[in-house]
């Protein structure tokens, strides 16, 4: 078991981990660790993507607000580990806006719908010092799927002088892969011997492709970008 570890760390940090042999457990605690996300904040600052066929001026990364999102799990060699976590979420999405061509014609401009994210992680992480406090670092590899369906509607509010109240509406269905690197920081705190809080923050660079329909037109799209997440995860986890 200790070479598969070490190989899979070598894997993701050659430099560091071909320095230094990996650590045993030196303090004769637990090495496996199995929590609850209870709370994260995703998706700020994101990069360029927006949805043209959808929003005139939005994104489709929203900034979330997410309530027991997921669980990780950890395995501890003295103070190295080896990480995975799965969070899943699902909200309802609505915006509206009024979009003025000239001083004669302008248009209400809505949508809605319900956005689902499936996110795997898997990665290293260091940390530092064997106290009741441990500061450390990490690096995950980033897998992600996204679905955002819904409906869009436009309503024309005037047409030179007179209005016309034509309205339309139309479905629309998006789905996204997405592949990347998360390199981040926290802290873990040892509550008592047996269990832990832990808070991560975190920047996703990363590569997705996205395929959109939208009025019966389809097309796909792929992006470079990079987002940041405030509080990736605050944890809660049982030491065994």
């Amino acid at each position: 078991m200790r070479k598969v570890i070490s190989f899979i760390l070598s894997f993701l940090f050659p430099l560091t981990f071909n320095a230094q042999p990996l650590e045993t457990a030196t303090d004769g605690g637990p090495r496996h660790e199995l929590g609850m996300n209870l709370f994260s904040i995703t998706n700020v600052y994101p990069g360029k993507f927006p949805l043209s066929n959808i929003t005139s001026s939005g994104s489709y990364y929203k900034t979330g607000y997410n309530v027991f999102p997921g669980i990780y799990y950890r395995f501890y060699s003295g103070k190295n580990a080896l990480r995975i976590s799965f969070d899943y979420s699902q909200k309802a999405y609505s915006d509206m806006e009024r979009v003025t061509i000239d001083e004669y014609m302008s248009y209400d401009y809505s949508y809605a719908g319900i956005k689902i994210n499936h996110d795997l992680k898997f990665g290293y992480q260091r940390s530092f010092g064997m106290k009741r406090v441990q500061p450390f670092i990490f690096s995950d590899l980033v897998f992600n799927y996204d679905k955002f369906t819904g409906v869009q509607n436009n309503y024309w509010l005037s047409s030179g002088f007179s209005p016309i109240p034509v309205s339309s509406s139309s479905a629309f269905y998006i789905e996204q892969y997405l592949f990347g690197i998360a390199p981040g920081g926290g802290v873990r705190i040892k509550v008592s011997k047996n269990i832990v809080l832990t808070y991560e923050l975190s920047a996703i660079f990363s590569y997705s492709r996205r395929h959109e329909t939208v009025r019966d037109s389809k097309s796909w799209t792929s992006e470079i970008e990079w987002r940041f997440n405030p509080i990736k995860m605050f944890g809660f986890g049982i030491t065994f």
